[in-house]
């Protein structure tokens, strides 16, 4: 963002998308949510707590610091459009597991 105005841990009062992943982040659960102005635009961003790591992770080892809405991966910091079972040292990552049995659902 070009500047933030808010960062801050919210407890959900009803369902939300995560920016980074597409999933819902469920009533009750503690999520990141970031406000600012980016590229002249307002913003809210709501990110699962992995997804915030896994975003940060991207910024500081790929440099990514644009990406499409729902554009990666639930907690890593791989594009949906690759193909998971291509990465196998990712399988130490909890969250391998639950991006590769919604990948073989479809």
């Amino acid at each position: 963002m070009d500047w933030t105005i808010s960062d801050r841990e919210v407890t959900a009062r009803k369902p939300h998308t995560c920016i980074w992943c597409g999933e819902q982040i469920a009533k009750g659960e503690n999520y990141r949510d970031v406000s600012g102005k980016y590229n002249g635009d307002f913003q809210v961003n709501k990110y699962h707590w992995e997804c915030s790591t896994a975003s940060l992770e991207a910024l500081h080892k790929h440099d990514v610091r644009e990406f499409e809405p729902h554009e990666f991966y639930r907690g890593l910091s791989l594009p949906r459009d690759e193909r998971l079972e291509n990465y196998p040292e990712l399988a130490a990552n909890p969250w391998y597991i639950h991006n590769l049995r919604r990948e073989k659902r479809g």
